[in-house]
């Protein structure tokens, strides 16, 4: 659900588009999404949280709304542009929840806030992603040829197999899919001090992609608090665990 087109023009360009909220809402969750994906992925989430809830999900350039604009390929230059617009959401008090490699860009987004002392969100959520010190980025997924390409996002499992070997679907997706990538690729861990936001990691019990230490490994990111949340699912939680995933993130807003 869209919130009313004059909260639209108010806020002009969309970094965050609200998917249950008029801008009314006490409470905010700002969404960041896996790689290719756009606002929908947080659609079902947004139907699970209660009415003083209002969820907002990261709408990058180069799909849905913004298909017409050029994905950002490089991630400083991406963290840097939310950033700027992140005031204009954080007047509320907000989690921070990163899915998969959106876990990546909410970090960073996190070290953004404190560094140019903003309101901090009362926590950092983070799902299906190990601890930024942690990562060790693809660096050529996103230089493949296409068949190549798409064969190898298919291992990863999250995508339809029969949507991914659609002409007009890798035409339409490939282009964000690709930045994302190449985004990620270039990311090399800095070292800096811990944030003063709780963090809070979320895995699933069956997730087969990576071990639960790499998760917990989050709590040398934070002296204010760390905490392991392990939920029924696989990698994939927001295909199959969006209640319990939100039940996580709602109980940090209450807190």
């Amino acid at each position: 659900m869209r919130a009313s087109s004059s909260v639209d023009r108010a806020l002009g360009p969309q970094w965050f588009v609200p998917l249950n909220d008029d801008g009314s809402r006490p409470y905010r969750v700002l969404a960041l999404p896996q790689a290719g994906a756009g606002c929908s992925a947080f659609a079902g989430c947004a139907a699970l949280l209660p009415g003083d809830i209002g969820l907002w999900a990261l709408n990058p350039p180069g799909r849905q709304a913004r298909f017409d604009e050029p994905p950002i390929t490089d991630l400083d230059d991406l963290v840097a542009a939310i950033a700027a617009e992140l005031p204009r959401w954080t007047a509320r008090p907000y989690v921070l929840f990163g899915y998969c490699s959106g876990a990546l860009i909410a970090f960073l987004l996190a070290r953004a806030v404190e560094a140019g002392a903003m309101p901090p969100p009362v926590a950092l959520v983070v799902a299906s992603y190990p601890a930024p010190h942690l990562v060790r980025p693809d660096s050529d997924l996103h230089t493949l040829p296409s068949d190549e390409f798409w064969s190898r996002v298919r291992s990863f499992g999250g995508f339809p197999v029969t949507l991914a070997a659609e002409p007009d679907y890798r035409e339409i997706f490939e282009p964000a899919l690709r930045a994302d990538f190449a985004a990620v690729s270039g990311f090399g861990y800095v070292d800096g001090p811990p944030l003063g936001t709780p963090v809070v990691a979320v895995a699933g019990r069956d997730d087969g992609t990576g071990s639960a230490g790499e998760l917990r490994a989050w709590e040398a990111q934070t002296s204010a608090g760390f905490r392991m949340e392990l939920v029924d699912g696989d990698h994939w939680l927001l295909d199959g665990s969006q209640a319990a995933v939100m039940a996580v993130v709602e109980r940090e807003l209450r807190r």
